[in-house]
């Protein structure tokens, strides 16, 4: 445990949840590929994510101040635990490259276009570096600030929008089908309702009774916002709200009031900015985390160079439209890190009455 000698409060695990929750969720809406029936589909989802956050809380719960990683060797061995623990450190790695190149991509598009890719990859990754070198604790500071703030611009840009909502956008209800629908509301249950990453820094809470109540209670604040940002979307979009890359961006461009209080898509960005900042140095940090963990390093502190050149100079960038056809892949990768490993460990675990003693 002397990898991270800072401690986090529970209403700061709360914010970091929150935070890697929603992430890029602000700007593209989980549940908008089924137009007028995102909100259902979020609600349904946040439901599925509950069962997924019980399972993984147990775990943690199991094995008190043990990480992801520490759990992975006193379940499975040294050789097979180390191995899982490399493909969680793998996985964590691919979460945040994908998430370096959806920061990029967003202003690369919106804002500057003439700006070289690389230049967004190397901007955020030195920002997200500066707070992983620094510790979970600044991180959890910055998420304290930047969380309300996003939140307090979001409600203001639904009050603002309020003059162009239209019900009838949400007619028909319930006009996907059964199998997208469901589809959808694992996928976004998978996208922003699993606590997996989680286990890497719930060791470095200082109220391990309060972790699973901070957990749950972010997650309904999460959803609440997700929630109202799809309703936002759907009452002022209706379904060509399906046509745009970023939809959220689009709605908020409607604001205008005489003139004078318009272009106010630039909350949109400072939320994107803000939230996909945490969300990446967060990830950023676990993988370091982890990575340091697993080779017996005293500080995690000399891996943060490497990994930051290796996310910064991936050797293939997805643009946008293989970004969001990833969307449809990346549910089936993840389900074996935040469904199946942390199942089999939780039974695993239960079988063999671990952990035994001093373990």
């Amino acid at each position: 445990m002397a990898l991270e000698k800072g401690k986090i409060s529970s209403s700061q695990l709360i914010f970091l949840v929150i935070a890697r929750s929603l992430g890029v969720g602000f700007v593209i809406p989980p549940g908008a590929t089924v137009n007028q029936d995102a909100w259902i589909a979020i609600i349904s989802a946040l439901f599925v994510g509950l069962i997924l956050t019980l399972v993984q809380l147990s775990l943690a719960a199991r094995f008190p101040g043990e990480t992801l990683v520490r759990i992975s060797e006193l379940v499975y061995g040294n050789f097979l635990g180390r191995l899982i623990s490399l493909l969680y450190i793998l996985f964590f790695f691919h979460i945040s490259s994908l998430l370096v190149i959806d920061f990029s991509n967003f202003f690369n598009l919106l804002f500057m276009t003439s700006t070289p890719f690389i230049v967004f990859m190397i901007s955020i990754t030195l920002v997200a570096a500066s707070g992983v070198r620094n510790g979970i604790e600044v991180i959890a500071r910055c998420a304290q600030f930047i969380i309300p703030i996003v939140f307090i611009s979001t409600l203001l840009t639904g009050i603002l929008l309020a003059k162009d909502f239209n019900l009838e956008n949400f007619q028909p209800v319930f006009e996907a089908s059964v199998p997208k629908m469901a589809w959808v509301v694992y996928r976004t249950a998978i996208f922003s309702f699993s606590p997996i990453y989680f286990l890497m820094i719930i060791p470095f809470t200082n109220k391990q009774g309060e972790v699973k109540k901070s957990v749950i209670k972010a997650t309904f604040i999460s959803a609440s916002l997700l929630i109202f940002v799809a309703v936002r979307n759907i009452g002022v979009l209706g379904i060509t709200g399906g046509i745009y890359t970023y939809p959220s961006f689009q709605a908020v461009r409607l604001i205008n009031y005489g003139e004078i209080l318009t272009r106010l898509e630039i909350l949109i960005a400072l939320n994107f900015m803000g939230s996909g900042f945490l969300q990446y140095a967060f990830t950023f940090y676990i993988t370091t985390l982890a990575g340091a963990q697993l080779l017996n390093l005293r500080t995690y502190l000399p891996l943060v160079l490497p990994i930051g050149v290796l996310l910064t100079f991936q050797l293939h960038y997805y643009n946008i439209v293989e970004t969001m056809e990833y969307q449809n892949v990346y549910p089936f990768i993840a389900t074996i890190f935040h469904v199946i490993i942390p199942v089999m460990t939780l039974i695993i675990a239960t079988i063999r009455k671990l952990p035994r003693g001093e373990s």
